[in-house]
């Protein structure tokens, strides 16, 4: 007699689209203790790279160090360390300019003369650490999110991502783009890779890995920084 095969369980029965998006993104945002991202965000026409880490100590809820590296296509190269007490930051010429791009010329250039290609420090409480470290934001992954109204979340097709089986939600995103989320559907239900589309272009492709594991974020030596002043 042939054996009857049992089919898989839905590790998602009972919950809502949107509580399964609000699980998913709470687990991999407040959640998890370690985790990289990687991958590319375009705003204002500008697309940036991104491969980050982050890493907090058990018992706190926030993220307690954020580093790796950010690049504007054609506007430069930034690299990064944050904590809840200091931000480092390590900018090339071209992505000084950028950061800058609002202060008149001859301030710009006297700033990214003395601190292009150096390790500068601020205080996280200091005004200008929040425009420093804002990319350190998307280590929680509702930093993305339009909020202002709950959109219409649709199941698609099951899919894989980062070499693990996901469900995918798909809904309305911001600026009229639709977003696609891949969430873990074996183990915790982390979001794995969340996708924004508009007019047939990728606009944003950000996927979350290593999650749980180890990862190691060290500042930058101090003889190699100088302060922001």
């Amino acid at each position: 007699m042939a054996a009857v095969s049992t089919p898989p369980t839905d590790p998602f029965a009972g919950m809502s689209l949107a509580e399964i998006r609000t699980t998913a993104y709470a687990h991999t945002g407040q959640g998890a203790r370690a985790k990289k991202l990687r991958g590319t965000l375009t705003e204002d026409g500008e697309t940036i790279s991104i491969d980050l880490g982050f890493s907090r100590y058990l018992g706190f809820s926030k993220f307690l160090a954020c580093g790796g590296s950010f690049t504007t296509l054609g506007h430069g190269k930034a690299q990064i360390h944050a904590d809840t007490e200091v931000v480092y930051v390590k900018r090339d010429t071209a992505a000084w300019h950028t950061y800058l791009r609002a202060v008149p010329k001859a301030q710009a250039d006297a700033i990214t003369n003395r601190y292009a290609d150096h390790w500068v420090k601020v205080a996280a409480d200091d005004k200008r650490a929040k425009s420093l470290s804002f990319i350190c934001g998307l280590g929680h992954p509702g930093f993305m999110l339009n909020e202002s109204e709950e959109p219409h979340i649709r199941r698609g097709a099951d899919g894989v991502a980062d070499n693990q089986p996901a469900i995918t939600l798909t809904y309305p995103g911001r600026n009229g783009a639709t977003v696609t989320d891949y969430i873990a559907a074996e183990g915790r239900a982390y979001l794995l890779k969340r996708t924004e589309t508009k007019a047939g272009r990728v606009q944003a492709e950000l996927s979350y890995w290593d999650i749980e594991a180890p990862t190691p974020l060290y500042p930058p030596p101090a003889d190699e920084v100088i302060p922001f002043e």
